[in-house]
């Protein structure tokens, strides 16, 4: 490559789209965002320093979006499906961007080191490759995970909404997570031993069909609770109560949590789906701390942990369209 111009899209100081020796990049799978392209040479001498950086914005709205809310049972755009081999990664900066302005890019954690999945235009796709589970169950990896604040701060009260797509053959096995909200700091999942009195966490999770006396199709569900005086992996709340659709077309998810009063057992959460409630848990006790919701957890994989959980062939769900009220 000697004599050859080199060029990089740059977010944060992380590469997000590779080097390139044209200036020509396909940029569709980038968040509306600020990104800088640096310009460096190469000669006898190797690679030289970046002699510029050009900022380039990405402005909301260029990008086919999903259905807005209200119009869920619509196919909406279709990302181009995963087709095995190589998993698709994103780095930690594409996927905070993707989640728009209700939440902190800057601020995130609890990340998993494989981000597996990609986003066109408005869509952020997750793969679960064959054979994938929870990351301690060790490759092949699948899922992607992120802790997000609040770009507004805590609330006492808030409804996480976003829109998801499961393809119609979609292998439900044995159960996997999917997104919901965390308070405090780390650890707030997996197995939590002894309790954490300053984090905890809530999310959907989905079973195997007719789990738990789930009427189906689509797997059963629930949702996961690791809050205040649990402890190993939390309580499986509403297990089998409803089940999700699986029909290859988007549906409006809400989950609703409203912390309980410091000292009682006020709390609530409720999930629903195409504005209907399918789960509602009262008199919890979420955090006696004074741990108020802090932000988005945005987990989703197969596990569980190990091949019992795991898919036999690639598997994928479509999110689009997140945000707090």
């Amino acid at each position: 490559m000697d004599g050859a111009t080199l060029y990089t899209v740059l977010e944060g100081g992380e590469d997000v789209l590779g080097t390139s020796t044209t200036d020509h990049f396909t940029t569709h799978s980038l968040a509306p965002g600020s990104y800088y392209i640096s310009v460096s040479a190469t000669g006898p001498g190797g690679t030289s320093a970046p002699s510029a950086e050009l900022l380039v914005v990405i402005p909301a709205g260029t990008s086919s979006a999903p259905p807005s809310s209200g119009s869920s049972g619509s196919s909406g755009s279709t990302p181009p499906p995963y087709s095995g081999g190589s998993a698709p990664l994103l780095s930690n900066a594409q996927l905070a961007a993707f989640f728009g302005s209700d939440f902190n890019p800057g601020a995130y954690f609890a990340t998993f080191h494989d981000q597996v999945g990609s986003i066109a235009g408005s869509v952020l796709t997750i793969d679960y490759p064959a054979g994938s589970s929870a990351p301690s169950a060790g490759p092949p990896f699948g899922g992607a995970q992120m802790a997000i604040p609040f770009r507004a701060g805590p609330r006492t009260k808030a409804t996480l909404a976003y829109q998801m797509r499961i393809p119609a053959d979609f292998q439900w096995v044995k159960g996997g997570k999917l997104p919901g909200v965390y308070g405090g700091i780390e650890r707030f999942s997996g197995s939590v031993n002894p309790t954490n009195p300053n984090g905890w966490s809530l999310r959907p999770m989905w079973r195997a069909v007719g789990d738990h006396g789930g009427t189906g199709p689509g797997g059963s569900g629930e949702i996961l609770e690791m809050i205040w005086g649990m402890t190993g992996y939390g309580v499986d709340a509403g297990r089998g109560s409803f089940s999700w659709p699986a029909d290859g077309l988007w549906h409006d998810i809400a989950l609703s949590t409203l912390m309980n009063t410091p000292g009682a057992s006020d709390g609530e959460c409720s999930l629903s789906i195409d504005g209907k409630v399918v789960l509602d848990l009262t008199g919890l006790a979420i955090n006696q701390n004074g741990v108020d919701i802090d932000g988005l957890f945005f987990t989703t994989f197969f596990g569980g942990h190990g091949l019992s959980w795991s898919p036999t062939v690639d598997q994928h769900i479509d999110f689009a369209g997140f945000s707090v009220s």
